[in-house]
């Protein structure tokens, strides 16, 4: 027999569709550099590029040497803590290294830097607790919880919170409380690259209470 809380075909299903949706925030990741763009000064424009070159180009099984190249580019952003796409690409970095932790706090300095712009300071904040939710294997933890509060005291529907939000209600089996984030997503992101996974993972909550997908 099924249990209760998996009509769809069990617990392994249930947790499935829960990843998938975590999948959501890691893609969202490469985005935030479209808003970060600006001069970096302060450091040689010609290094900056090299390095940043350097990190694109590194093959993913080479983790030593980006390793090392995200610690050059750390060194030169302590020096220069202004230059917003570098912090970009240094938390990018550390979450392809699966160094969440220092992911995390990369995205936090971001935070800092552009707290005069609510909305962007949210969307980092809101990879920031991507990172701290990567970090404690799927657990809200506080420290998750209070890096997701950040996030949406500056924007309500920043969707990276939303999205872990979701994923935390969703593994409670509280799939209306799932849904209810998810779906805001889809609302306010109507253009989100993962809406697909953001829907399958409605469509596999309604199931659950026992209603038929809107």
């Amino acid at each position: 027999d099924r249990s209760p809380d998996s009509p769809g075909g069990g617990p392994g299903r249930s947790r499935r569709a829960a990843l998938v949706v975590v999948l959501i925030s890691v893609i969202a990741v490469p985005a935030v550099s479209l808003w970060l763009y600006r001069d970096w000064g302060g450091v040689d424009q010609l290094e900056q590029y090299r390095t940043m070159l350097a990190l694109q180009q590194a093959d993913q099984g080479r983790n030593q040497k980006m390793a090392a190249l995200a610690e050059q580019l750390r060194d030169r952003l302590m020096e220069s803590p202004d230059n917003l796409d570098g912090w970009a690409m240094l938390g990018r970095t550390y979450m392809s290294l699966e160094n969440y932790d220092e992911a995390a706090w990369a995205f936090e300095q971001l935070a800092g830097q552009v707290e005069e712009v609510p909305r962007e300071a949210a969307t980092a904040w809101g990879l920031a607790a991507q990172a701290r939710f990567f970090a404690s294997k799927g657990a809200m933890t506080p420290v998750v919880t209070s890096t997701i509060d950040k996030a949406r005291s500056r924007n309500p529907d920043e969707v990276n919170a939303l999205g872990l939000l979701g994923i935390h209600a969703f593994e409670q089996q509280d799939y209306r409380e799932a849904n209810r984030y998810w779906e805001r997503i889809i609302q306010v992101a109507p253009d989100h690259p993962q809406l697909p996974s953001i829907k399958q993972g409605v469509a596999e909550a309604y199931p659950r209470l026992g209603e038929p997908v809107p």
